[in-house]
């Protein structure tokens, strides 16, 4: 919800819900009292002066250049801007994730894509540019007293981002004039008097006031500079403006050769550097925008948002030792940053220094309450350690405060998903793709959801389009073909295994459940299958005793009976004999009796599998009566979601065919 903001005289800023209009308050700063009518009034301790704000004016909804659901940058140079646009960081996504689908009562591990896929769609973010107002007499800030004033309420000035007109351009802040230094800002206008603004930068604590012809409105900028290049080729600062604002709307090529040229024509600005620094950034040459920021720094050492912005490029090369090394100088020069704790924080996350993230993106939201992305970078702090519940508490937060973060619901839907509250998971998901409806992940998660409700149709629609939107993800083809297994489509997912494993030959459990639909299918090739995944995976995998059965069945079937006993004898020398279902090798080898089975056989699941293999013994020993009636007990007692329920209903099936045809009630 938007709020409205007042200065209280202390010093402090007071955020104000609309819904509170018409009560007291008191300001936690200093104690004044402060009536919050429809017209906000702040009244100093003589109760003389007053400054009345429209609630509608100083609603801190931010413009359309810094929607953050595009991949646009915000109009301030100061501000370390790239990672705000990272609506899901990398060691989130990066990762592996632990929604399960319980298959021979084992998880199936699912790889996440890249952070490409979380990131929204991008898009300009500036709407169509008009064309501005003619050009005014640039003229020095007039000297304003703050206490003494009474402020138009203009709604067409209050609130709007307005950049400066040219390179001398200062603020008043008291009696002293405040320079920006070469330093590139865009300025929110907080209160009027006459022909005099008052601004604060969209970074830092920058604050003052100017006459109100020496700024322009952002929208204006692009054909503002332009007019001002046909009149000077030699401005550089014109060209400096005009390529940062072109780069916002995503015009990056154009943007370069703008501030290549004013790098070009000199002198030489820190801030251009940093300008085109994270232009580069958003090219992806790392680099090159290494380097600027490095030149940057050169010229002038004390620019804490150089250090910032080049910590932000080295922590997407993924040399996060230095890019925190950047972040800690930065908030030495400037300890007030909240973007830079952020960026410190993501640093932090990324090398799964959890406690430190979350201890620096707690700074970040103390810095700055509304900063969406720290709630929801700290949310998935807390999902990485497995606390879910302050997880789904902060990225809720992160959603108050930002409605279109597609990212925040992503997370949060893999939250409730892993404490198996499946309808909140697939709302959360449901808004994920509608606001970002070319984000695979989404679809992907919701589709482990849809399988786990056992609505495997709708969990092959969603990894289908998972797939459409990034063909080479193996993981939606391997998670299609378990849903293919259990509608029992058997070649379309002995397709999908085998597309898996051509686009990640390391995901070696594709080998297993692809023998398995080759064995429930009756197909030549589960042993083979079964092999490479030992040789693969190694003999104490928790699949590995499982797949050793898988093949033993399949060679017996096959009439491989020396095979068969020999893979078991591997296994007695090779697997973890302590473990389930080692018994059940044992009893194959001879080594134990049907008694110890079921002693440790403790619950349904075990049974489960003990009563298919029995049932697959009994059966490879042409004992048919004996073995449907333990597939009989799989079918009415078992646990569906288990290879051996299927097993085991496949081989009833057949069994009974049979009997029919034989005439055999």
């Amino acid at each position: 919800m938007a709020t409205m903001s007042v200065d209280c005289q202390c010093g402090l800023r007071l955020r104000i819900a609309p819904e509170h209009a018409g009560r007291q308050a008191k300001c936690p700063g200093c104690g004044r009292a402060l009536q919050v009518s429809l017209i906000l009034v702040h009244r100093g301790p003589d109760q003389q002066s007053a400054i009345e704000l429209q609630p509608q004016v100083q609603a801190l909804t931010p413009p359309p250049i810094l929607d953050l659901t595009a991949n646009t940058l915000p109009a301030g140079e100061s501000r370390s801007q790239l990672r705000s646009h990272l609506s899901m960081p990398v060691w989130i996504t990066a990762g592996v994730l632990n929604l399960c689908l319980i298959v021979v009562a084992v998880s199936i591990v699912v790889s996440l894509r890249s952070h490409q896929q979380t990131i929204p769609p991008a898009g300009p973010a500036l709407a169509q540019i008009p064309t501005p107002n003619p050009a005014q007499h640039l003229q020095d800030a007039k000297p304003v007293s703050p206490a003494a004033i009474h402020v138009q309420t203009d709604p067409t000035w209050i609130g709007k981002w307005v950049v400066q007109k040219n390179a001398d351009f200062k603020l008043r802040a008291g009696n002293q004039l405040v320079e920006p230094k070469g330093r590139f800002y865009s300025y929110r206008v907080e209160l009027m008097k006459d022909d005099s603004v008052e601004l604060k930068a969209d970074e830092g604590r920058l604050r003052g006031w100017a006459a109100a012809d020496q700024v322009i409105p952002i929208e204006q900028g692009i054909n503002y500079y332009t007019e001002q290049i046909r009149s000077n080729s030699n401005d550089a600062f014109s060209y400096a403006m005009r390529g940062i604002l072109r780069r916002m709307k995503g015009e990056l090529d154009i943007a370069l050769a703008d501030l290549n040229e004013a790098i070009r024509l000199g002198p030489p600005r820190a801030g251009v550097l940093i300008s085109r620094g994270i232009t580069w950034s958003f090219k992806h040459d790392y680099d090159r925008a290494v380097a600027d920021y490095s030149e940057a720094i050169r010229l002038d050492p004390q620019f804490a948002a150089a250090y910032s912005n080049r910590g932000d490029a080295l922590s997407a090369k993924g040399e996060y030792d230095k890019a925190i090394a950047d972040y800690d100088q930065a908030l030495r020069l400037d300890p007030q940053v909240a973007m830079t704790y952020y960026g410190r924080g993501y640093a932090l996350g990324a090398k799964r220094a959890y406690d430190q993230s979350i201890a620096d993106l707690t700074e970040a939201i103390r810095l700055d309450p509304q900063l969406a992305e720290a709630y929801a970078l700290r949310g998935a702090a807390w999902k990485e350690k497995e606390e879910y519940d302050k997880a789904i508490t902060d990225l809720g937060q992160a959603i108050r405060h930002d409605q279109r973060s597609a990212g925040a619901y992503y997370v949060r839907g893999l939250c409730w998903s892993y404490k198996k509250e499946n309808e909140k998971a697939i709302a959360d998901f449901d808004q994920a793709i509608r606001l970002n409806p070319q984000g695979g992940s989404a679809y992907h998660n919701r589709g482990l959801v849809w399988g786990e409700k056992r609505e495997y149709d709708k969990a092959i629609a969603d990894f289908s389009e998972g797939i459409r939107l990034d063909p080479g993800d193996g993981s939606s083809h391997y998670n299609r073909g378990i849903m293919y297994t259990k509608k029992q489509e058997y070649d379309k997912a002995i397709a999908d295994y085998a597309e898996a494993l051509r686009l990640d030959p390391a995901a070696t459990v594709a080998h297993y459940y692809r023998a398995v639909a080759l064995f429930l299918a009756g197909r030549d090739g589960a042993l083979e299958e079964t092999k490479t995944f030992l040789e693969a995976a190694g003999w104490r995998h928790k699949l590995s005793m499982y797949a050793v059965l898988l093949g033993y069945f399949s060679a017996r079937r096959t009439g491989q009976t020396n095979s068969a006993k020999a893979l078991l004898k591997e296994a007695a020398a090779r697997c973890d004999t302590s473990a389930w279902p080692f018994t059940i090798i044992k009893y194959l080898l001879g080594k134990t009796g049907e008694t110890r089975i079921w002693k440790d056989a403790t619950d349904n699941d075990k049974m489960t599998e003990a009563y298919s293999y029995f049932g697959l013994s009994l059966l490879a020993e042409g004992r048919t009566a004996e073995a449907g009636a333990y597939f009989r007990w799989v079918k009415d007692h078992g646990n569906p979601e288990f290879f051996e329920f299927s097993s085991a209903v496949a081989e009833l099936k057949r069994l009974e065919a049979k009997s029919q045809r034989r005439g055999v009630p």
